[in-house]
Order: C-alpha cells, then structure tokens, then sequence
C-alpha cells in the first residue's frame, strides 16, 4: 500500500522515515519551503532506536502522488483548514485518512471532505521536535500508533492498513474503541501540554513540586469531567487513568506545546485547552484550573518569534 504523509514535521516525518526506511513505498506531501529543505538535507531522523536518513519521495500537489492508499495526517491543528483542498483530492482517488494531530475535533472538520467510510481514527505518542536544521529528534523511546475504525469506517481495507504500519517497526494497535483512545490521549496531552508550557519545565520538576503537582492533578479532573460530559460513553476512570499515564512519564519528558512555546511559534492552544474551555461552558462546568493556564498561554497563541 502506498503512503502519502501530509506534514513532514516531527510526527509525520517520524513515522513517515520509518515506513519508508523498511521499504514502503512514502510520499511526503509538503510546501515550497520544506520542499527545498528535504531536497538539500535530506530527511534525517536521531532515535534512540537510531538514526535515519533519506532522499524521500516528494510532492507539492496532490496530483503528483502515485496510487495513494493511505495518508498520514500530521500537520498542526492550525494548518488543517490549508491542507483540506489536498486531503480531498487523495481521498477522491481512494485513499483512507488516518488523523494523527492532537486533540478531538479535527475529525468533524475532515467529514466535510473525506467520505465517511475512509476516515479513521487514530493518535500517536511520541515525544519529537524539529532541531534548526529541520531534522526529526526523537527524544525517548515513545513511538506508538493507534488506529481504527469510526461508526461509518469502511472497514474492508483495514488488515492492509495494519499490515503496512506494522512494517514501519514502530507498535501498532488496531482499537475497536478508538474513539475513547482519542479523548485518553486528548486528556493526558491537553494536561502535559498545558502545565510543561504554563510552568517551563518538563513533567518531573512539575510532579516533583507540591502546589504544581496539586494544581496538575486539579486539571486532570477538571478536564476529565468535562470529557465524560461532552461523551458520556468515557469510562468513568478516565481521569485516573490519565492521571497514573502523566505521573509514569519519564521526568525530563516536556510537550511540542512547550518546544513550540520555547522557539516562539504558534501554539494548538485553542483545539487543546480552547475547546475544552468551550465545552466546560457549554455544559455549564466550572473550570477554574483550566482557565488559568489558557490565560497564561494565551499572550503566546500566535507565538512570539525572539
């Protein structure tokens, strides 16, 4: 099955390098200016499980992408609305959807352009980051998938699907419930996410301070109380769950938010923390934990280049 990867950032050139590193066949989807990037460095990827490096298959337009059977979505929720010209012209030549941006809602606004039984579900864990040369540094030994099917999700084609990430070396899991791993991931990223930016520093320093470490876990039920009501089939130990994930992270693990936060660029504040804020309103929750660190993050939504 061929691979078309829609953001040759961290996560999409991550998982994108390993498909093509075991022989998928990969194209990257990108604009102008990664374009030239890839075509002078190469695609370069530094792992714990080692290093990478590529001439990958490139391509600006859509029309360009031989036979696409799968696309990886990866770009920054803020780049959706650019990208959905190009998703519905790969899905109009057959090609299923796996999303792998962060949070949740993202899947309403690719139903306005990918037919329903093409459109999956999935999210991804892993810590990755662009370094200034535009190479993919993978920080820990997160790299694990997570895809399946949606209520309409046409559902002949997914042992090929899952055969070919499985090829990519990294864990895949197939989940009939992958809805609920969407909102798991959504909670335990919008509380890493939300308190290693507001705080400036990774998960450990937070969990090993007595008031942030209140303050965390005041945000994880916040948050988790929210979800249950916005999709009432979450099981009810969601936030527990979410809570045991954060606390058995590596100590020096931090988020992209804070990464993105730390070089000056635009923030996912509002598909993160803004659409929970957006929910605890609209089912009238109180949510002071969570206001306080939109507040403090929000002067850098739109980042703040040095």
């Amino acid at each position: 099955m061929n691979v078309c990867v829609i953001g040759a950032g961290a996560v999409g050139g991550y998982f994108g390098a390993r498909l093509a590193e075991h022989g998928v066949p990969v194209t990257f989807l990108v604009r102008p200016g990664r374009l030239q990037q890839l075509q002078t460095r190469g695609l370069r990827v530094l792992s714990p499980y080692g290093d990478v490096v590529l001439s990958p298959q490139l391509a600006v337009h859509p029309e360009s992408v031989q036979e696409p059977g799968l696309v990886l979505l990866a770009v920054k929720n803020y780049h959706l609305e650019g990208v959905l010209p190009s998703l519905s012209v790969l899905a109009s030549r057959g090609a299923w959807v796996l999303p792998l941006l962060n949070g949740i809602r993202h899947l309403d606004v690719l139903r306005s352009v990918v037919p329903a039984p093409q459109l999956l579900g999935g999210t991804c864990h892993i810590e990755a980051t662009l370094n200034e040369h535009g190479d993919v540094v993978h920080s820990n030994t997160l790299q694990h998938v997570i895809f399946g099917p949606l209520p309409k999700t046409d559902r002949s084609r997914l042992p090929e699907i899952e055969t070919t990430l499985q090829k990519g070396g990294f864990p895949v899991k197939r989940s009939e419930t992958v809805e609920i791993d969407m909102w798991t991931k959504y909670i335990c990223l919008a509380t890493l996410s939300g308190l290693t930016s507001a705080v400036r520093r990774p998960i450990g320093d937070i969990l090993a301070d007595p008031p942030a470490a209140a303050l965390l876990q005041q945000f994880v039920e916040e948050i988790s109380t929210i979800a249950r009501a916005a999709h009432p089939s979450l099981p009810a130990d969601i936030g527990a769950k979410a809570l045991r994930w954060v606390r058995s992270l590596p100590p020096a693990m931090t988020s992209s938010m804070h990464r993105d936060l730390e070089k000056g660029l635009p923030l996912e504040l509002e598909s993160l923390q803004g659409v929970l804020l957006e929910l605890a309103q609209q089912h009238r929750l109180p949510a002071p934990a969570l206001h306080t660190v939109y507040a403090l993050l929000h002067p850098y939504a739109h980042g703040r280049r040095p």
